[in-house]
């Protein structure tokens, strides 16, 4: 019993998903020339949105999606036909660890998978966030800065006064 609990409880998770554009015709509207909302604006809004019912211990959350996705939607949007589903990735990470169940209710129909050590160790991450490709794809940070640190106390200081020996002589 406590070894299911274990496995679906976790700080960090990637989440894969699709932004439903297709269903709202309302965005495509304003995307239509002479557009005053820049299309970054519009989607960045349209992600925070999808997020805006994650739990309140997530404090980062990052979003990734193909630049020739990101790029048609636009298009499609200027021109006025309807907008195509948009596909992305995202991590996001949590003071606490988060229930699978609990992320799957706030975002039903996505695929979520843990990530099983530190982020800045993940080599999935540091590959797809860290070492940012922006000519092949397009990235939305929604929520705050990921915790890279190791964690833990620093290093002790120490409270001895320093030394200057320089001042004793050697010669008797």
């Amino acid at each position: 019993m406590s070894d299911c609990k274990s496995v679906s409880r976790y700080r960090s998770w990637y989440v894969s998903h699709t932004l439903y554009t297709s269903l709202q015709p309302d965005t495509a509207l304003q995307l239509r020339p002479p557009s005053t909302v820049p299309p970054w604006t519009l989607f960045w809004n349209l992600f925070n949105a999808l997020f805006q019912r994650v739990p309140d211990t997530v404090f980062y959350i990052h979003v990734r999606v193909s630049r020739a996705e990101f790029d048609q939607c636009v298009a499609c949007g200027s021109s006025g036909s309807a907008l195509p589903d948009l596909p992305f990735t995202a991590v996001i990470q949590a003071t606490s660890a988060l229930h699978l169940a609990k992320l799957q209710s706030f975002l039903p129909g996505a695929a979520w998978t843990p990530v099983g050590a530190k982020l800045c160790s993940d080599l999935r991450y540091q590959n797809e966030f860290v070492s940012r490709d922006e000519g092949v794809y397009q990235y939305f940070g929604l929520r705050g800065h990921p915790a890279l640190g190791k964690g833990g106390r620093g290093r002790r200081q120490s409270t001895a006064p320093a030394v200057n020996f320089a001042h004793f002589s050697t010669t008797a």
